[in-house]
């Protein structure tokens, strides 16, 4: 039997999985740890504690300068790439009705 959480104010009312909270929050965990992991790995390695008092305002001006100006732009922008890839499959999926949607759907399967 599911565990449910009913969240309820004057407005609305909303009833949330608690296996699919406990999921998302996993999920979040692993995005950020291989965030992080992701701004200390490269020509010069920091390791992920400078990685964090860099983010978190303190550490030498070169790990500040490869964390924030080489490393972290590249990292966000992929991120967003593969929400976006993420969102479009979504859409796709919605659209055509089909939950396991295939390259022939549209046409690229050649």
């Amino acid at each position: 039997m599911k565990k449910l959480l009913n969240l309820q104010s004057k407005f609305f009312s909303q009833l949330i999985d608690l296996s699919a909270l406990k999921k998302l929050g996993l999920l979040i965990l692993v995005v950020v740890i291989t965030f992080i992991m992701s701004l200390s790995i490269g020509d010069s390695f920091i390791s992920p504690i400078k990685v964090m008092s860099v983010l978190l305002g303190n550490g030498a001006s070169f790990d500040m300068l490869v964390v924030q100006e080489f490393r972290m732009p590249r990292i966000i922008v992929a991120l967003f790439a593969g929400v976006g890839l993420a969102v479009s499959g979504a859409i796709l999926q919605g659209i055509i009705r089909n939950p396991l949607a295939s390259p022939d759907v549209i046409g690229i399967s050649a």
